[in-house]
């Protein structure tokens, strides 16, 4: 889980860079253009040459291909961190001798239906 998230940390910086990189740039192609600054992207592009649009392009791609990596990313985090509710409610069962889950209502409050306490009557 720990290099999912490293991982993750890493992709988004990179990203970060590029965002920073794209909005510097856009900036000053339509400060150069005098295009006006609520211009979208595609407006930009029209209004450059050739090498430069294909420049751009590229960049925008690769953060697409960034935000792609941080989703995939994301869903494998939820799937590990559900994986991992699942596997503590399991042996939480089985050290308790409950069938029950505990639920978390909508205010974050436990409602917990009832359970034994057959670990605790143990030990007392």
């Amino acid at each position: 889980m720990e290099e999912i998230v490293k991982e993750e940390e890493k992709v988004f910086l990179q990203m970060k860079v590029w965002e920073k990189l794209r909005f510097t740039l856009m900036k000053i192609i339509k400060e150069k253009l005098l295009i006006p600054d609520d211009a979208g992207f595609s407006q930009v592009i029209e209004k450059i040459e050739k090498p430069l649009s294909s420049e751009i392009e590229n960049l925008r791609d690769n953060i697409i291909s960034k935000i792609m990596a941080i989703n995939q990313l994301n869903r494998r985090n939820i799937s590990l961190i559900e994986y991992s509710i699942k596997l503590i409610d399991s042996y939480f069962h089985r050290l308790t001798g409950t069938k029950t889950t505990s639920v978390y209502t909508s205010r974050g409050k436990v409602e917990v239906p009832e359970q034994t306490r057959k670990l605790l009557n143990k030990i007392s």
